[in-house]
């Protein structure tokens, strides 16, 4: 596995992810973990995210709109990487290189993908918005003086 710079990009991919990827991810300087490999099929996506937000890795998935859902009730995570389903192995990977030549054109690409979903389509073109819960609203209603 490739050692920690501020570059890597660090995944966990989730079940729907060809685990067989892997290595060729880590040739390509990304820190991938399959969630296959971890013995853990099958479990939630509330648990599998908490996972990947204990590792500090972005969770790789074709499964937006779940992840979409969580983030929204986490103030802090370590981004989403979203892409097309349907995908061949190359496809997969092919997809997820684009995503982390995406977030490598910034110094620090964890901070980057930092309560974002980076998403790429079927012609390769990625895009990140913020998904994470909103700050609480400071109130200015000041208390009575009676």
């Amino acid at each position: 596995m490739p050692t920690s710079t501020p570059n890597d990009v660090r995944l966990l991919m989730d079940e729907n992810i060809s685990p067989k990827i892997t290595p060729q991810l880590w040739e390509a300087g990304i820190d991938a973990v399959a969630i296959r490999d971890r013995s853990r099929l099958r479990i939630s996506d509330y648990r599998l995210f908490n996972l990947a937000i204990d590792e500090n890795r972005m969770v790789a998935t074709i499964n937006e709109a779940d992840f979409h859902k969580l983030a929204l009730g986490m103030k802090n995570h370590p981004g989403i990487a979203v892409i097309p389903s349907g995908g061949s192995r190359e496809e997969q990977l092919e997809y997820l290189m684009a995503i982390a030549g995406f977030l490598r054109t910034t110094p620090d690409a964890m901070a980057a993908a930092l309560n974002r979903i980076v998403s790429v389509n079927e012609d390769l073109q990625v895009s990140a918005r913020w998904a994470h819960a909103a700050p609480p609203q400071i109130s200015t209603i000041r208390p009575s003086s009676a």
